[in-house]
């Protein structure tokens, strides 16, 4: 268990599925919301890899992850495939040597004050504990659609580089990099239902052991 100004990050249990869902609904749009099977299921499977935020009683962030057997030849992979768009019973493998990272939610009241890098520091550390090589993220990446739309002649590419570059802030990449992780390049149909993205993703990976 964390506890940093006021915020607690501990584990989840079923009896926090109502609390999750709540969170849920409050962090995503509709379109990327995982469902309560998936939250359930994700409990099931991997109890280890469900972190809670809590202000005092609310659950106001909580994230999940799976272990998966990954090295970097094996090249750009889409959140969809690696997590079966969120079902993770038949993707989690307990001797991965890979955290992947499937979800992030916060709170919209509590954005902006390093829940979701506290969250994500769990996750590492969890990462660190078990021994992993890395930790991989496929990224959201929210403004894409908005930008590409502004501009018919823009590309994907466009976007990442300005947002690489500082140009185009983006919160949760800029976390991310923060926390260590690199950036791979761009996943296209990342996210099958993620149309602020216009379905892409980042990848992104952290290495525990850095000349790995």
């Amino acid at each position: 268990m964390q506890n940093t100004d006021q915020i607690t990050i501990r584990g989840l249990a079923f009896n926090d599925l109502p609390a999750m869902m709540e969170c849920e609904e409050a962090a995503w749009p509709a379109d990327v919301r995982a469902t309560e099977d998936q939250l359930r299921e994700r409990l099931e499977v991997f109890p280890e890899g469900c972190f809670g935020a809590w202000k005092g009683s609310d659950l106001v962030g909580m994230t999940t992850c799976q272990l998966v057997n990954y090295q970097p030849s094996d090249g750009l992979i889409s959140w969809s495939d690696l997590c079966a768009d969120g079902s993770i019973r038949r993707t989690h493998q307990p001797a991965g040597n890979c955290v992947h990272f499937i979800s992030t939610g916060v709170r919209p009241e509590v954005r902006g004050h390093r829940v979701g890098t506290l969250l994500n520091q769990a996750r590492l550390e969890l990462g660190r504990a078990k021994g992993a090589d890395f930790a991989l993220a496929d990224t959201r990446l929210p403004g894409m659609a908005r930008f590409l739309a502004e501009d018919p002649g823009r590309t994907a590419q466009d976007y990442l580089d300005a947002v690489l570059d500082d140009r185009v802030h983006d919160p949760v990449v800029r976390m991310y990099r923060n926390l260590g992780l690199e950036p791979l390049g761009l996943i296209a149909s990342c996210m099958k239902s993620d149309v602020e993205s216009a379905h892409y993703g980042l990848g992104m990976i952290y290495r525990y052991h850095r000349l790995a």
